[in-house]
């Protein structure tokens, strides 16, 4: 199910638009939901269109629920050039169910690039996903895009836009300025002038949260986080934290990065159990030079 003001599948060309919709949406078919203020999936090429748009919605069916700022997503053809968001994307998921289908993707410009090519891009709009202790739900947030699969491509985008998430739900959540789960490339970006603010609850199982991807298993390079960083966790899952990447596989690479952000990351739970721990991760696998300051 697809829902956009403007246009819900392009492989053409759209150019100098506006989009200042407000869309209050409840899901529960058992249809993957997309809700884009400029369009809903993109193959060809949407540049310098603007959105001041409310999204919200609430999930409490077992599919995806994918929510952006411009288009939801993004295919291997697609092409997002010089576009600004000042967007408030806001969702929900309530679903009990255990499909691994329902996941929460939400995106500044684009919630999934599958491939595609996102380019001088900036985000202003804040960006606010729950998910509830009955749900068994993930939870990606990024400020230009949740997920930038391969071959993609993010570069010289900006989010300036704060980002705020409480993931209470049994899966796992990954929370980035840039890209919340990073698969491909990330160059000449920047996360800046914003709050990237949290809580992983009890029945979290793993939650990566950075100023640039909070989970990067390929390359990012040329970019810089200066957002503030503010985490509660109840530390019953893990909990990594990290300027530029809060988990950075052994072989990929993070290369001339700085991280000039303050990070604040704490335990709420008062009995830890050892196997689950809270880090907060200053360095990674590092390429060149990178530096990070609290």
């Amino acid at each position: 199910m697809e829902a956009s003001q403007l246009i819900i599948y392009l492989a053409g060309q759209i150019s100098n638009c506006y989009s200042f919709i407000h869309a209050d949406v409840t899901n529960s078919s058992d249809l993957s939901f997309h809700l884009g203020a400029i369009g809903g999936k993109n193959e060809g090429i949407i540049q310098n269109c603007y959105s001041d748009a409310t999204l919200a919605s609430i999930q409490n069916a077992d599919r995806n629920n994918i929510i952006s700022g411009i288009v939801g997503e993004n295919m291997a053809t697609g092409l997002v050039n010089k576009c600004i968001s000042k967007s408030s994307l806001q969702s929900t998921s309530t679903s009990p169910g255990n499909n691994a289908l329902n996941i929460l993707f939400l995106g500044g410009i684009v919630a999934l690039n599958h491939g595609g090519t996102i380019q001088s891009c900036y985000n202003y709009g804040e960006i606010y996903g729950t998910t509830t202790e009955s749900a068994i739900s993930s939870l990606l947030i990024g400020g230009i895009t949740a997920q930038n699969k391969s071959p993609g491509l993010i570069q010289s985008c900006s989010n300036i836009g704060n980002i705020n998430f409480i993931h209470q739900a049994t899966q796992f959540c990954y929370i980035g300025g840039i890209s919340a789960n990073n698969q491909s490339d990330i160059i000449s970006c920047s996360s800046t002038d914003s709050t990237i603010s949290g809580i992983a609850g009890e029945n979290t199982t793993l939650c990566y949260v950075s100023g640039i991807a909070g989970i990067n298993t390929s390359n990012i390079s040329e970019s810089y986080n200066t957002s503030n960083i503010q985490i509660n966790s109840a530390c019953k899952g893990n909990t990594n934290v990290g300027g530029i990447s809060a988990c950075n596989y052994t072989s990929s690479f993070i290369s001339n990065c700085h991280n000039n952000g303050k990070i604040e990351a704490s335990c709420s739970y008062t009995t830890i159990d050892n196997s689950y721990v809270l880090f907060i991760r200053r360095n990674c696998w590092i390429k060149l030079w990178l530096y990070s300051k609290l």
